[in-house]
């Protein structure tokens, strides 16, 4: 498989895989301000849902910095195995904790499924190819 095919492959799963959560993490991100000051006032939902977001961008820098090791060209340069697996541990539970609204119950339906599952899946599959790649240097 040519280089160009494989990176093109991974990125389109990456971008299919993690679109809902990046689509919850945008909107995160827009209406921080608001929950910030609701949170400042008392609102404990709000408290929640900052933290949900800044999980959300831990978990987007963890699979940037990844994507960044599998798809580079460097042989040389080293894997942040344990930074990375923090950072997409906090990422996941932050979307867990979306799914299941703050831990309070668990519906296994389609919408928990693509939210959850499906990232978890293709985060995994991009840790054992960065795993692949730093055992093969």
């Amino acid at each position: 498989m040519s280089p160009r095919l494989r990176a093109g492959l991974i990125l389109a799963e990456v971008a299919i895989c993690f679109g809902l959560p990046a689509y919850f993490l945008f909107w995160g991100i827009v209406t921080a301000p608001m929950f910030y000051f609701a949170w400042m006032r008392g609102g404990t939902y709000a408290a929640w849902t900052l933290a949900e977001t800044l999980g959300g961008c831990f978990g987007l820098v963890a699979a940037v910095a990844t994507l960044r090791y599998v798809l580079s060209g460097d042989k040389a340069r080293r894997f942040a195995f344990g930074r990375n697996l923090t950072l997409c541990a906090i990422g996941l539970i932050a979307l867990c904790s979306t799914a299941t609204a703050q831990f309070q119950f668990l519906d296994v339906n389609p919408f928990t499924v693509l939210l959850t599952v499906v990232p978890t899946m293709c985060a995994a599959h991009i840790f054992v190819l960065a795993l692949r790649k730093s055992s093969r240097t």
